[in-house]
């Protein structure tokens, strides 16, 4: 804004600003044309405009950076202590810190969330797709595991925009895209660990125990062979 006495100004008659007058930063407020984005967001609550409109790239830079530490300590987990124990983890701190994010007031409570939602990010879909690859053979791996994600990632982008549109409030919309994650909780009960890295860490009977399984819903007969090996 112009850093000139308004009311001066309108008394004297000038309504064009003249090349002299210097800007100051806005003192009054802001008023938010609610158009292209018909709902307030974090940035026009907190007033991320003007001097302070960098918080906004920050507060996302953040959530990467906590991508990529999160690839780093959740696979960490999937290979030392499971790939479903892992799962539900990535998901749960998703979950948890997406809901918070809805009650943050300041810059860096919203940075610590994002922080967290972004060690999530990466791990809570990727560790499922490791899971199918190790169990999936190579003819219908293509089909089965980069279709389902390239299929399902597309739904939920296209999704995303009408939930935030008729939602119509930012906290809202952290809630409805963040609550969905709970559904992780229960696969462990339907999804089996992946026989793949039981054999790694030395539990074959386990490993075996699944295929077998496997073998009765497929009504496959699998050579008593194979299994010979794998405690071999």
């Amino acid at each position: 804004m112009y850093n000139v006495n308004y009311t001066q100004m309108l008394e004297d008659g000038i309504t064009d600003p003249q090349p002299e007058w210097t800007t100051t930063y806005c003192n009054r407020g802001w008023e938010y044309e609610l158009i292209d984005i018909p709902y307030h967001t974090i940035a026009t609550e907190l007033n991320w405009v003007c001097d302070k409109d960098f918080l906004g790239t920050i507060a996302q830079a953040i959530f990467f950076v906590g991508a990529i530490v999160g690839s780093l300590i959740w696979g960490w987990m999937g290979d030392r202590y499971g790939r479903l124990p892992a799962l539900v983890g990535s998901n749960a701190v998703g979950m948890i810190a997406g809901i918070a994010s809805a009650f943050c007031n300041t810059f860096w409570a919203f940075c610590l969330c994002r922080f967290l939602v972004g060690l999530a990010y990466d791990s809570c879909f990727a560790l499922m797709y490791i899971l199918v690859l190790e169990y999936v053979g190579p003819r219908y791996r293509t089909l089965v595991a980069n279709m389902s994600i390239a299929v399902y990632f597309a739904l939920g982008c296209c999704v995303l925009p009408w939930i935030a549109y008729f939602v119509s409030d930012w906290r809202m919309t952290c809630i409805a895209t963040s609550v969905p994650l709970v559904i992780a909780v229960v696969t462990p009960f339907i999804v089996p660990e992946s026989a793949r890295w039981l054999v790694s860490r030395g539990e074959t009977e386990k490993a075996i125990s699944i295929l077998r399984k496997f073998e009765k819903i497929n009504r496959k007969k699998v050579d008593p062979d194979i299994y010979i090996r794998f405690r071999v």
